[in-house]
């Protein structure tokens, strides 16, 4: 007995030690350096210069009590933001970014700022909230001063770099600083200020049309995508005024030029978000100190929220295989840049099965790379509603245009079917139909199919996903 359990004991030895070597062997040799890797020359390429309003952006929450247009604004700015920098690694960039960080939300919003979108939801309250309304802008001078210089800016290019310790301007502040200018804005209109509120409106969309341009972190290019929508609301609102002057049609269609592939393109914020990946990666295995600034913002859903992962992973980076890794993500960036360029007319498949497959469901997925497979868990987005809301933006804006020059060509002797069938801008095509945009003679609107690709018949009311079968503009009527 006593032979057998020694025999039993030497063989479970052996082949544990025939796993150990095995399991080492695996993690140190990597696959090949994947082909096709993209690059910072395949980004959209901006100015580091003192005229990029970028530099406002960054700036815009900083104390009330500096000039954020001041060349030492700019420098502290322009110091963490060289492209030179990524060679140095993260923990350079954020050492010399404390500085900015220590200011980033230094000026606070006064008042009840859930009172901004409550109005923003329901733009018929913003006559009755008026005083509440201008009591909110002379509280927040120096923000609404701020705001308006940015609006002035000719350049709008983000200058981010793809690392995790790089700072993302304080966008709170800027979505309330919006919605506050969207609010000034109409309350001219109900003064009678047609003109002045308009052209403000115009003014906004233009800067952020901009700033998608050249969008690199993708909450910048959300956000951009999301204040043109809110804007455009603000012009369907206007318009859908029986006192609206045919002259502010005229104004809307001038100053709504059509959208340019780039301004709501997402192949730049993904290409940024892979550059961001293999940056981390190659930190991880070449850093000798933990690389990274606390970063909870990584966390996926099921993580502890204030776990710094990505340092706590580098301690193991003996079991990250950086190629292995680099191909998954090149590999998920290609399937979903693909989806990304074709309308959702051409679409296969439904967006939610673009989602990267969790690599650590399997029961052995932790014997080869078991790192960069938590790390894909961690780091990797999805695009999936991103992407909707590119071509929702462009449906939205083709029907905003459609409406415009509908009215300007209304006749109250002509069918509405046989006036659209005139217009120039009834020609473009619903991303989600591939078909001409849909009337609703009962309804007299205008609308798109929307996500789900099916004609509900003008249906806007939102699901359980907060989503809505429908886009639909009124046409006023």
């Amino acid at each position: 007995m006593k032979k057998k359990l020694i025999k039993l004991s030497l063989l479970a030895t052996l082949l544990l030690l025939v796993f150990i070597i095995a399991f080492v062997v695996t993690n140190l040799f990597d696959a090949p350096e994947p082909e096709g890797v993209y690059t910072m020359n395949d980004l959209v390429q901006t100015s580091l210069g003192s005229d990029n309003g970028y530099y406002l952006l960054m700036a815009l929450s900083y104390p009330t009590n500096m000039d954020i247009t001041s060349p030492e604004v700019f420098t502290k700015i322009r110091k963490f933001s060289d492209p030179g920098l990524l060679s140095l690694g993260s923990k350079e960039i954020h050492k010399r970014a404390k500085i900015h960080n220590n200011l980033y939300k230094k000026l606070k919003i006064k008042g009840e700022t859930g009172l901004i979108y409550k109005f923003t939801e329901n733009l018929k309250k913003i006559n009755s909230e008026k005083d509440k309304i201008e009591e909110f802008l002379n509280s927040n001078q120096v923000l609404m001063q701020r705001y308006r210089q940015l609006l002035e800016s000719e350049k709008i290019e983000d200058f981010s770099l793809p690392t995790y310790s790089y700072p993302i301007p304080h966008l709170v502040n800027v979505i309330k600083a919006t919605n506050l200018y969207t609010a000034r804005q109409i309350l001219n209109v109900l003064d009678d200020r047609w003109d002045d509120g308009i052209q403000g409106i115009l003014k906004q969309i233009s800067f952020y049309r901009k700033l998608g341009r050249s969008s690199r972190q993708l909450v910048n290019k959300a956000v951009s995508l999301r204040m043109i929508n809110h804007s455009l609301k603000a012009l369907v609102f206007i318009m859908n005024r029986k006192d609206c002057p045919k002259t502010v049609f005229s104004t809307i269609l001038n100053g709504l030029t059509p959208l340019e592939k780039q301004e709501i393109s997402m192949r730049n914020p993904i290409l940024f978000e892979f550059l961001n990946a293999t940056q981390g990666i190659q930190e991880i295995l070449t850093s000798e100190e933990p690389p990274f600034a606390p970063i909870s913002v990584l966390s996926a859903g099921f993580w502890p929220n204030k776990v710094d992962w990505y340092n706590f992973l580098a301690k193991f980076r003996i079991f990250l295989n950086r190629n292995r890794t680099i191909r998954h993500y090149l590999k998920e960036t290609n399937k979903i840049l693909k989806f990304e360029k074709t309308p959702p007319y051409e679409w296969k498949q439904n967006l939610a099965d673009l989602i990267p497959p969790d690599p650590t469901k399997s029961w052995f997925w932790w014997f080869s790379n078991p790192i960069g497979k938590v790390i894909m868990v961690i780091g990797y987005g999805h695009y999936q509603d991103f992407i909707f809301k590119k071509y929702q933006t462009q449906a939205i804006f083709d029907m905003l245009r459609i409406c415009t020059e509908f009215h300007l060509k209304f006749n109250t002797e002509k069918p509405i079917s046989e006036i659209l069938e005139t217009l120039d801008n009834y020609k473009s095509i619903d991303p989600f139909s591939g078909k001409s945009y849909l009337y609703n003679e009962k309804k007299k609107i205008i609308y798109s199919v929307g996500i789900n690709r099916v004609d509900d018949g003008g249906k806007d009311t939102k699901d359980d996903r907060g989503k809505t079968p429908d886009l639909v503009i009124s046409l006023g009527l």
